[in-house]
């Protein structure tokens, strides 16, 4: 892949995001399920998924995914749904630790 295709990639998963987050008439389920589906559709990705913190112990859980294959990614899906991760713990909880901290910087 070009440099100039990968750029033209992410600017349609911009512009795909942007008219799923203007839809205000869709639920907020339906607007995450079509903002994660533009983005693996443009960037040519296979799955996509949405980690939210939850709970005071601030443990990641999924929240929403999509799969072009669903029933490849099945058991992917199972597993990952049964997975939370503690801040610190695995790539997750390390990107969630440290997107924390970036955010105690800005406030």
């Amino acid at each position: 892949m070009t440099s100039k295709s990968a750029a033209e990639r992410r600017t349609n998963a911009q512009h795909a995001v942007a008219s799923a987050l203007a839809d205000s008439a869709r639920a907020v389920r339906t607007r995450r399920r079509a903002i994660l589906r533009a983005i693996c559709q443009s960037l040519g990705w296979a799955h996509g998924a949405l980690w939210q913190v939850a709970g005071d112990a601030g443990v990641l859980t999924l929240r929403r995914d999509v799969a072009r294959a669903r029933r490849v990614a099945q058991s992917f899906d199972a597993a990952s749904k049964a997975m939370q991760f503690a801040p610190g713990v695995g790539l997750p909880g390390a990107c969630g630790r440290a997107a924390a901290r970036l955010g105690s910087r800005t406030s």
